[in-house]
């Protein structure tokens, strides 16, 4: 239906819902396929598990922060299951895409500097 424009079909497909009804799938990963779609949800997943994957392999998880990144960016992977405001509020955007950020960051060697 678009990106953002799930809860407007609903409207517009469900009207005799009641208005508290009108709110996004609690699920990210519902909601990302049910905007864009089967190529979107299959590029959303695959662009989640390659940025794992390369953290993993270039941090060797040498030190306990680097499990610790991991350990918080899986948490978040595991409550999009269950709530969608990870992709939907502006705040929950902010911790998901900084969080992937920080993994990035890590993953290319870079260091904190004390």
């Amino acid at each position: 239906v678009g990106i953002g424009n799930f809860v407007g079909w609903l409207m517009e497909n469900r009207p005799t819902l009641p208005t508290y009804a009108y709110q996004p799938v609690h699920n990210i990963y519902l909601l990302v396929y049910s905007e864009i779609g089967l190529l979107g949800i299959v590029f959303f997943v695959a662009f989640l598990v390659f940025k794992i994957k390369e953290f993993i392999l270039r941090t060797s998880l040498e030190r306990s922060y680097h499990f610790s990144f991991l350990v918080f960016f899986g948490s978040l992977l595991f409550i999009g299951f269950f709530d969608h405001l990870f992709l939907t509020l502006q705040q929950g955007s902010l911790v998901f895409w900084g969080s992937l950020g920080i993994l990035t960051f890590m993953s290319k060697g870079d260091r904190i500097q004390r």
